[in-house]
């Protein structure tokens, strides 16, 4: 089976509002995982969204696999914490095909755009404010 997928990356930059440790306790569990909710709440999105961008395209069959984690050292540049998703389609050759063709760039900004309401939303429930959140979805690529 082959294998396509993209990389997301999710950053909160920190603001003079907002500080590391708390910014982290609403991000992380235990440290090194993702917070349950918030990496449910982030598959959830991205497997909405990357279902609806296959809707209306004949790809045949496919599986989606996904995994969310928080990179664990220094992010370079901005104080931010960052959360990667890597999202995987596996299927046929055809079929993968099919889907690297399908996934657009205007299917990735959208995916980008509910990952970051997504994102904005799960800190204000948390009463965090002074974080800016920042989305990016690479293209496509086989794996």
């Amino acid at each position: 089976m082959a294998v396509v997928g993209s990389t997301i990356m999710i950053d909160l930059h920190l603001t003079e509002d907002a500080d590391m440790d708390t910014v982290r306790g609403v991000v992380r569990q235990n440290g090194a995982q993702v917070h349950s909710d918030l990496a449910q709440r982030v598959r959830q999105t991205v497997d909405r969204r990357a279902r609806s961008a296959l809707d209306g395209h004949d790809v045949g069959d496919y599986t989606l696999g996904m995994d969310v984690d928080v990179v664990a050292g220094r992010v370079p540049g901005a104080p931010r914490e960052r959360v990667t998703v890597s999202l995987d389609f596996e299927g046929d050759d055809g079929v993968v095909a099919a889907i690297d063709d399908a996934v657009s760039a205007p299917d990735r900004a959208q995916l980008a755009d509910a990952l970051e309401e997504m994102t904005q939303n799960y800190l204000h429930q948390h009463d965090l404010r002074g974080v800016e959140v920042t989305v990016s979805v690479t293209p496509i690529q086989f794996r």
